[in-house]
């Protein structure tokens, strides 16, 4: 649970928190499996929302020995508490393993093990060989013959 509450290798303070645009308003946790930690910033304050909560940062800006501490108002949970996944999740799920892909590129073994775990939750099974359609990445990949090969067959 506390390495849902971590970002290693990250020094930020809110006011860069509140900067962070587009796909790098999503921040990996130590956890680094399944939902990355999103910020969001609002007039009145700045979230950090998860798959199964968000929280409101209280208290920010406190430099520790190793990084910077943002007190929040609630524990983020990892995964969704009632197991079952809304289509907003979906989509939050969806929006943040293509921010991640954005800004690290496709093909790491970090980026492999989220969409393994992304799909897993998505789907209910883990489909290897078709995860990329499965999480919307990538187009279908043509199981048929190819046209020209079925013209010059006479099909």
């Amino acid at each position: 649970m506390i390495a849902h509450h971590a970002v290693p290798e990250s020094n930020l303070t809110e006011a860069e928190l509140r900067a962070l645009e587009g796909p790098y308003r999503y921040l990996r946790d130590a956890l680094g499996e399944v939902m990355p930690l999103k910020i969001e910033a609002y007039p009145e304050n700045t979230t950090v929302r998860a798959l199964g909560s968000e929280g409101t940062i209280i208290k920010p800006d406190l430099i520790a020995c190793n990084g910077i501490i943002h007190v929040i108002d609630t524990v983020l949970l990892p995964f969704d508490g009632d197991g079952v996944l809304d289509d907003a999740q979906k989509d939050a799920l969806r929006d943040a393993i293509r921010a991640l892909f954005e800004i690290d590129g496709p093909g790491t073994i970090a980026d492999d093990v989220i969409r393994k775990n992304l799909a897993s939750i998505l789907l209910g099974y883990d489909p290897i060989e078709n995860l990329d359609v499965a999480l919307g990445l990538a187009p279908a990949p043509s199981s048929s013959v190819d046209e020209g090969e079925e013209k010059e067959d006479g099909r």
